[in-house]
């Protein structure tokens, strides 16, 4: 069995920006999209960040890729919830799923966010583009090592997976949910996906500046630094 290789770990310089919004937005005036893979992983990478901006005022909004159905389980309880462990229900992760968006409305409503929402539910749906997959969302693509040491996909990955769609399927998602919500901020993975999951490593949001025809120039925060990303034209009501 190879050696898990993980990405490096980041470092904090003097040059760090301090905040995520750009200069001219005050905190209760700004609009945050927070794009993360599965449930947890916006309150493990990003949950502090995501409860000190909701103090301040500000509006998060997150938009989870997956499910989680192909998670690991650590706690004992709950660990017949695993596809592949003894007592599990099902074989492509449906119960663990569903118990996971429970925790993430938990998680949420403790984050202090406005809203939230899956791929391919209102507004991250693009209905022009839709999914291949043919089941209107995507399923978590599951992890193991390969032989060089480096996280990929389960050896049974389904072909309704995050991983399984191509890039500018998925982005079209996340942009028409940048369309929509016309944020100020974007925060997602870095391109190793923090620490190298499949699905985290998917480069969506990387792609949908095209994507969302920019007017006026915003901010993506990818892993500490910060990336011009157009501004859509259509405008909230609210």
């Amino acid at each position: 069995m190879s050696t898990p290789q993980y990405p490096e770990a980041g470092t904090v310089t003097e040059s760090a920006m301090d905040s995520l919004l750009p200069s001219d937005r005050a905190p209760g005036e700004a609009r945050i999209l927070w794009v993360h893979a599965h449930p947890d992983d916006e309150s493990i990478a990003t949950g502090g960040s995501i409860a000190h901006y909701a103090r301040a005022g500000a509006s998060n909004v997150l938009l989870t890729m997956t499910r989680g159905e192909r998670g690991e389980v650590i706690p004992a309880p709950l660990r017949h919830l695993e596809v592949g462990q003894p007592g599990c229900p099902d074989t492509d992760g449906t119960a663990l799923g569903l118990y996971r968006v429970g925790e993430l409305d938990d998680a949420a409503a403790a984050l202090g966010l406005s809203d939230r929402f899956f791929a391919g539910e209102t507004p991250a749906l693009d209905e022009s583009v839709g999914f291949a997959n043919g089941l209107g969302r995507y399923l978590d693509s599951g992890m193991s090592w390969g032989d060089n040491g480096r996280a990929q996909p389960a050896e049974d990955v389904s072909p309704a997976a995050l991983t399984s769609a191509t890039e500018d399927e998925a982005a079209a998602h996340v942009a028409a949910a940048i369309r929509e919500i016309r944020p100020h901020v974007v925060v997602t993975y870095c391109d190793d996906g923090g620490y190298g999951h499949p699905d985290t490593c998917a480069p969506i949001t990387s792609r949908c500046s095209a994507s969302t025809r920019p007017r006026r120039r915003r901010t993506v925060q990818k892993s500490g630094t910060s990336h011009s990303c157009g501004a859509p034209r259509r405008r909230r009501s609210r």
